[in-house]
């Protein structure tokens, strides 16, 4: 591959390759990161109301009638 090495092309190759770079990264974050951590925030909170529920469950009858 043969890059221009004049003085005009030294600030948009770089910026080109960071654009990429860029774009590669917003993607991964958005397709894949931000839907994982929304499930992992989904299978928290239903495993918190689980345990809530087991937890009252478990108590006797006679500590609900007081």
């Amino acid at each position: 591959m043969d890059f221009p090495t004049s003085e005009q092309a030294q600030f948009p190759i770089p910026a080109a390759i960071i654009t990429g770079y860029g774009i590669l990264f917003s993607t991964f974050i958005t397709l894949i990161l931000i839907p994982a951590m929304t499930m992992i925030s989904e299978d928290l909170k239903q495993a918190a109301q689980k345990h809530s529920r087991y937890r009252i469950a478990a108590q006797p009858l006679s500590s609900l009638r007081n």
